[in-house]
């Protein structure tokens, strides 16, 4: 049972994650494609309803959550504070013990939204430091953000794995900051075909040149 408990934890959190890169992909690939004079009002549109649907679950949650705890006899006035701030400002970054005497976010299914709202409103500002990385470095521009894509997510990875005991792992796999990395690991995927794409036609265009000087 605690093998199959376990596996199922593990999946879950796979699955997240790759959610969190496909997310950063499209959102990159539709910004891409957008005009940029609609950038701002994109962003606007988007932040708007999520705050909207973010704010009415935050209430929601705490009405039936004190009424659960009540019942339960386990309210907490630091558990209906942590819930209001974190619903109030969409940002998931309090909640980081395990143990149940610490503070905790009454509605923990809703870390996903919480996370990838500030991953979607920050996009793009990651899509402009990038092309501003590539601008300053014209040859190693990509491979730069390749590593700075990857590195803290491997880091944070090595630290869990090697601190089992501590909250490293959960404190990270629920943090806006973490979610954030991976959504620029999608954003990066994008940048880098598009750049392969980009290249493409060049790397032809010069082929096709050299064929007809030796002609």
């Amino acid at each position: 049972m605690d093998f199959l408990l376990v596996t199922s934890h593990i999946c879950a959190i796979d699955i997240s994650s790759a959610f969190f890169v496909v997310s950063g992909f499209f959102a990159a690939h539709t910004y891409a494609n957008v005009p940029a004079t609609d950038h701002a009002d994109l962003r606007k549109l988007i932040a708007v309803y999520a705050l909207i649907d973010v704010w009415l679950a935050g209430l929601l949650t705490l009405i039936v959550g004190s009424v659960f705890h009540l019942v339960r006899h386990s309210f907490r006035a630091v558990d209906v504070a942590l819930t209001t701030l974190e619903s109030v400002f969409c940002l998931r970054a309090f909640d980081v013990h395990q143990d149940s005497a610490r503070w905790h976010f009454m509605n923990p299914s809703a870390w996903p939204v919480l996370c990838l709202f500030w991953a979607t409103v920050l996009t793009p500002f990651r899509i402009q430091g990038n092309e501003r990385l590539r601008r300053c470095h014209p040859h190693a521009g990509l491979v730069i953000q390749w590593v700075n894509a990857c590195g803290p997510i491997l880091i944070i990875s090595l630290f869990a794995l090697v601190h089992d005991n501590s909250n490293i792992f959960y404190m990270n796999a629920l943090n806006v900051g973490y979610r954030v990395l991976e959504y620029n690991l999608g954003i990066c995927v994008h940048t880098m075909m598009s750049a392969c794409r980009a290249r493409v036609p060049c790397v032809s265009v010069t082929v096709s040149l050299r064929r007809d000087d030796e002609f």
